[in-house]
């Protein structure tokens, strides 16, 4: 699926910046099964939510589960050694 849409920025001056939607599009392959597909649709409908919206919601939350899910490392401070 793509989504097409313009941006519009505000550049230095308060000047907008047009932005192509060819130049911004994005596909993004989501697997999910049908009643998992029809829960969400109905979050969405209950919400009013567009499919744009669901779709970034939904990529929000794979980028935090992203993050959680990288293994863990503590915070090492730097032990200086005295001559």
């Amino acid at each position: 699926m793509k989504l097409e849409e313009d941006h519009v920025l505000v550049g230095e001056n308060n000047k907008e910046i047009n932005h192509s939607s060819m130049s911004l599009v994005k596909q993004v392959k989501i697997k999910i099964m049908k009643k998992q597909l029809s829960e969400l649709m109905g979050k969405a409908d209950i919400e009013g939510l567009s499919i744009h919206q669901l779709l970034t919601k939904l990529m929000n939350v794979d980028e935090g589960l992203e993050l959680h899910h990288r293994s863990w490392r503590p915070a090492l401070h730097t032990i200086h050694e005295v001559h």
